[in-house]
């Protein structure tokens, strides 16, 4: 990596024509759930932050590189709740910084952030399965830093409507987090302005 990069709660400021652009193309939202690509606009963007923002039990986070550019997202769910631990997602949606560890080390820190300061024992995250193909490339990057496969498992992505989706479960612990210096995240930090 060669420049700095900073990881700060997401703010509806934060939405621009860039960020919905990723969110409106099919093979980046390929494997998530929240999301139908082509329906995706600023303003529907924003009421999406701001309503995570007013909740008690959930955030997004983004990743912006040295010149304050927007190149990913982290959504973290059942924060606050009396599950065993959050869900968290990450998305890179700058094509320019895909496949290049990005990924990994965003999850990484994210992750150490819900360890150190949420004081979490464990997270969760599902890795979503479409025609018997799953996304590689997030699968990879769990297990980099310590995630494990907790179970195949189906879960329900729209409880109101289409039925089941199934996902790869996997799950980590702070003794499971790999070092921060084999993720070569150096130059990654967290702000909360």
């Amino acid at each position: 990596m060669k420049e700095n990069y900073f990881v700060k709660p997401l703010k509806e400021t934060d939405v621009n024509e860039e960020y919905v652009s990723w969110l409106n193309e099919p093979e980046t939202t390929r494997y998530l759930s929240t999301v139908r690509p082509g329906t995706m606009t600023i303003a529907s963007q924003k009421e999406y932050v701001r309503k995570i923002l007013a909740s008690s039990n959930d955030t997004i986070l983004g990743l912006f590189d040295s010149k304050a550019r927007l190149i990913g997202t982290s959504g973290i769910q059942k924060l606050n709740t009396a599950e065993v631990g959050p869900w968290i997602g990450v998305l890179i949606g700058s094509r320019e910084y895909r496949g290049c560890g990005m990924g990994s080390a965003f999850l990484w820190l994210v992750t150490s952030m819900l360890f150190s300061y949420f004081q979490v024992s464990r997270t969760y995250a599902g890795i979503r399965v479409l025609d018997g193909l799953f996304n590689v490339a997030s699968y990879n990057a769990f297990k980099k830093i310590g995630y494990w496969v907790d179970t195949d498992s189906e879960r329900i992505y729209n409880p109101g409507g289409t039925g089941r989706k199934k996902v790869i479960i996997v799950s980590c612990s702070p003794d499971n987090l790999a070092p921060p210096e084999n993720m070569g995240i150096t130059k990654l930090s967290v702000s909360w302005t």
